[in-house]
């Protein structure tokens, strides 16, 4: 948040913008996604025009907090952001099996397990620019 550095109120409110409309856009391309699955053309129209809507704010407010940096420096942060959920989701995996849902554990450890191949891609890619 490059930006808006002496502004924490901004700053705050910009990021959690920005994290509303990402989650909007996924929850409403996977609705639309179920909609047309399930016949409903229209309610799935409406969905991915709103999920697209939505998609475009996240730009909006992801552009404003000036957080695209440089190709090299983007790398980075995503080899960060997926070692960091790589992580996240082994913890996420030990509560599960701490209240035995076996295969939810499961679940949590196979996503693990690709945000570790994500981090290796992208730490690969760092490495050569």
């Amino acid at each position: 948040m490059k930006k808006y550095l002496n502004n924490k109120l901004s700053k705050n409110n910009l990021e959690k913008a920005f994290e509303n409309e990402a989650l909007c856009h996924v929850k409403y391309k996977l609705w639309s996604d179920k909609a047309k699955n399930d016949g409903y053309a229209e309610i799935s129209h409406w969905y991915g025009e709103a999920a697209e809507n939505e998609l475009n704010h996240a730009k909006m407010w992801f552009d404003e907090m000036g957080e695209s940096g440089s190709i090299n420096e983007m790398l980075q942060e995503s080899a960060n952001d997926e070692n960091h959920s790589a992580k996240m989701y082994l913890d996420f995996a030990a509560v599960a099996e701490d209240e035995g849902l076996d295969t939810l554990r499961d679940k949590f450890i196979n996503v693990s397990m690709v945000e570790n191949n994500h981090k290796d891609k992208f730490s690969s890619l760092h490495n050569r620019f």
